[in-house]
């Protein structure tokens, strides 16, 4: 059936891109493993598009029956959030869950009041928004008259998640940070988490910091066969590290709240596996893109959404420049193509904003061959002309 299957697609093994093939191997990999741990394991808190797949009665369940993968096919729905000084962009599900870089783990935030936690990804009262059209994502979940809003951003190499809850309660509510073996494809490897006390930082995977700007109130690393960290919350005593051979390892932190201290910020280092100890507002962001998009052509249009949009596009494009390469995507489609760079590189010069291609365009020579052919990819038959089109387009703006 895989010979016939082959032989029926009519592709050339030989053109065929060499990068779809670990794309797609962890994808089919991945979708095992979900299989696997989502349909096992229900009393874990799953992220919300497994919530919504998984639930009978969503507009985007997926009958499962004999299927031995699990993917997410019915909410691939995401915002990213970056900058041109930064090569990894995050992304924000719909429910305010944050994914640091492409294939890794998650840190969700979660609300307490009283005895009960609120969890966004079971939450339907959730609204999510961009500050001004830009890569600021503001989300906002509400129980009653509570509310947990968060602000996910970033300024230079260093990821910002600023949560807070607005609550009548005098005591009792408290902001949760989880560290979470998922993200919007599936599950994400975690083989140890530790609490570093004096840091107010988690290490995971013995490389990445996951820093807080206070100390939390209480700590909990589990292990898979612990099951998810969500049930240590009833707990009383700290455990500040775990070790899971299973690779599902999650953490909680909680940080009482008061009228006075209603707020939280997370940072994490995006370039390097060093600790960010500089913590910066969103109004600091702000400000970053403000000088940034001066440069950058205005429309005024009596549309106000088509304003917006096209304020909006031009921060996506600049955001998805990596110093001297620009990818179509944060995630799944976070790799270099010649066929989507040079439009994109196009669009970022009529914007006014050639100095920041050139870094781009004169690394096509890097993807030449010795006849003298553009190549990003096996099997890349069109480049070839883009490359000769963006650099012409590129030099007519220069002149």
């Amino acid at each position: 059936m895989f010979e016939l299957a082959n032989e029926i697609s009519g592709i050339n093994k030989k053109t065929l891109p060499s990068e779809l093939l670990p794309l797609n191997t962890i994808q089919l990999s991945r979708g095992l493993l979900n299989y696997t741990v989502l349909q096992s394991r229900l009393n874990w808190i799953f992220p919300y598009w497994a919530e919504k797949q998984y639930n009978h009665q969503s507009l985007s369940f997926i009958p499962r029956s004999h299927l031995s993968l699990s993917m997410n096919v019915t909410e691939r729905n995401w915002t990213a959030v970056g900058n041109p000084e930064c090569d990894t962009e995050p992304i924000v599900d719909p429910r305010g869950l944050v994914t640091p870089f492409k294939d890794g783990w998650s840190i969700d935030t979660w609300m307490q009041i009283n005895n009960d936690i609120i969890l966004p990804s079971k939450n339907n009262y959730t609204t999510q928004t961009l500050i001004n059209n830009l890569p600021i994502v503001e989300t906002k979940t509400r129980v009653g008259n509570n509310s947990l809003v968060s602000h996910v951003y970033t300024l230079k190499k260093n990821l910002y998640i600023k949560t807070e809850i607005n609550t009548e309660i005098d005591n009792g509510a408290a902001i949760i940070f989880s560290i979470r073996p998922f993200n919007p494809e599936g599950v994400s490897i975690i083989n140890n988490i530790v609490f570093d006390s004096p840091a107010n930082s988690f290490l995971i995977n013995n490389k990445d910091y996951v820093v807080f700007n206070k100390k939390p109130s209480f700590v909990y690393c589990a292990t898979f066969e612990e099951s998810d960290s969500y049930h240590a919350l009833a707990k009383e005593k700290s455990k500040f590290a775990s070790s899971c051979e299973y690779g599902m390892a999650s953490a909680v932190a909680v940080f009482k709240c008061s009228e006075r201290e209603n707020s939280v910020l997370c940072t994490y280092n995006l370039n390097s596996t060093k600790i960010p100890f500089e913590f910066h507002s969103s109004s600091e962001t702000e400000s970053y893109w403000d000088d940034l998009l001066q440069k950058c052509v205005k429309i005024d249009t009596p549309d106000d959404k088509i304003n917006s949009l096209f304020n909006f596009s031009a921060a996506t494009l600049l955001m998805l420049l990596d110093n001297d390469s620009i990818t179509p995507g944060p995630f799944t489609y976070h790799q270099f193509w010649i066929r989507d760079a040079v439009f994109m590189l196009n669009a970022l010069d009529k914007l006014g904003y050639s100095e920041l291609t050139l870094p781009v365009i004169n690394s096509f020579k890097n993807f030449q061959n010795r006849k003298g052919y553009f190549r990003s990819q096996q099997g890349e038959w069109d480049s070839n002309g883009q490359v000769l089109w963006c650099i012409y387009r590129h030099s007519f703006i220069l002149v």
